[in-house]
């Protein structure tokens, strides 16, 4: 996920461990020379070891300090907890594991947590190869981990807050995300008169469905979502995106845990709209961008109804747009699309696919105003009837895209 660029640092924090062995200082001692040897550093000094913090019986206990050549080894030993917290800095790397084996194999703790980083990480997201990318710097990792479906971060970036990647891959962003939730909700929702249901599939986050349920007129928001692990850990680490998990107990979300080709394939629902908040087709989400997929969208969806879909950045993603279009035309649904500048997708404009199972005709602006009025949504940052219309508004590239022109003049 990252590359380095200062430095590693350990740091181990161990709980458990038995008196004798944390308040004896020669024991100590013995570990941090035994340590600097199995990790194969230089010492530079003699260690410092202190028994000190005396005036707090709960942290009192030794505090050691020994310097080496590439940086230094620091711990504190809180002997009448039976806790130990331990930095290891150093800007050559070293082994973490053998590290944590030499420092169980002197204080015997009954649990040992670890967490390895690298100062001054940045993660690279390398969505469309090695020759295009974008680079975040990490403040701070909050979470790395696997579920089921596919690998989770979260993470801090001063200029972006809280970021989620999934494979490697970004997602979404507390500094920018209402532009995407936004723009994917209300223009669907205000582009039909007094709707009263919408499926989200995807949007584990709870983006979308947060912005969903500031409309009263709705009577049912159900959002399925394939991985659980994405859902409880946004609420945790996202809780912007989602009111800290709330949303979810609303009387009229309805979330369900499931694939979302099974869900659609069996549901005898029909929606007013259907937004799909999924990532890019690789892996278990290429079903989503399917024929077979979208027939079942637009036989789920209600005369007049409406599916947006996640496209891409054209510029650098032109297939997936033209597939999409080509196959709704296939099937009957009337799409175009229309554009979102979000700055975590870089690469130029994002296109959401827009089709309808009906007539193609985008409101007035008069009737799209009149509508805002009625629905009167709560803290909107990016929505307006203005650019509502205006996103719609394609340059001739994008035309040409949407075409195939462009496609073919590429495999050329």
């Amino acid at each position: 996920m990252a590359q380095k660029m200062w430095g590693q640092h350990l740091v181990l924090d161990l709980s458990g461990c038995p008196k004798d062995k944390i308040s004896d200082g020669d024991n100590i001692l013995a570990w941090g020379a035994a340590l600097v040897k199995a990790i194969d550093m230089v010492a530079y000094g003699k260690p410092i070891l202190e028994h000190f913090a005396t005036h707090k019986k709960e942290t009192a206990g030794y505090t050691f300090l020994q310097m080496i050549e590439t940086s230094n080894i620091a711990a504190h030993f809180a002997e009448n907890l039976g806790e130990v917290y331990i930095d290891i800095f150093s800007c050559r790397d070293f082994d973490a594991d053998i590290a944590k084996k030499v420092t169980e194999d002197h204080f015997q703790p009954q649990i040992a947590r670890m967490k390895n980083f690298n100062r001054g990480e940045t993660f690279q997201e390398n969505l469309y190869g090695n020759r295009v990318y974008q680079g975040f710097a990490i403040d701070d990792v909050l979470y790395e981990g696997q579920s089921d479906y596919q690998k989770l971060s979260f993470f801090e970036n001063k200029e972006f807050g809280r970021v989620l990647t999934l494979d490697n891959i970004i997602q979404t962003t507390e500094s920018d995300e209402f532009i995407y939730h936004e723009m994917m909700i209300h223009t669907p929702l205000l582009s039909i008169e007094n709707p009263k249901n919408i499926l989200i599939v995807g949007g584990g986050d709870g983006g979308a469905l947060r912005e969903a349920l500031k409309h009263t007129s709705l009577e049912r928001a159900d959002m399925v979502e394939i991985d659980q692990g994405v859902v409880d850990l946004s609420n945790k680490y996202l809780p912007g995106h989602n009111d800290g998990g709330k949303i979810y107990q609303h009387p009229k979300a309805n979330l369900i845990i499931q694939d979302a080709f099974k869900y659609i394939k069996e549901t005898t629902q029909k929606y007013d709209v259907i937004t799909v908040d999924s990532t890019d087709p690789i892996g278990a989400a290429e079903a989503l961008f399917s024929e077979e997929f979208y027939k079942l969208c637009k036989d789920a969806l209600k005369p007049g109804g409406i599916l947006v879909t996640q496209n891409g950045v054209p510029f650098l993603q032109p297939d997936e747009l033209t597939q999409t279009v080509k196959l709704w035309d296939k099937l009957g649904l009337n799409g175009t699309c229309y554009l979102i500048t979000v700055p975590t997708y870089y690469g130029g404009q994002m296109a959401l696919g827009y089709g309808v199972n009906g007539e193609l005709k985008l409101p007035s602006l008069e009737t799209l105003q009149s509508r805002l009025k009625t629905a009167n949504l709560q803290n909107l940052r990016q929505y307006t009837p203005e650019v509502h219309l205006g996103a719609f508004a394609l340059p001739k590239w994008i035309q040409d895209i949407m075409a195939g022109n462009a496609v073919k003049k590429k495999a050329a």
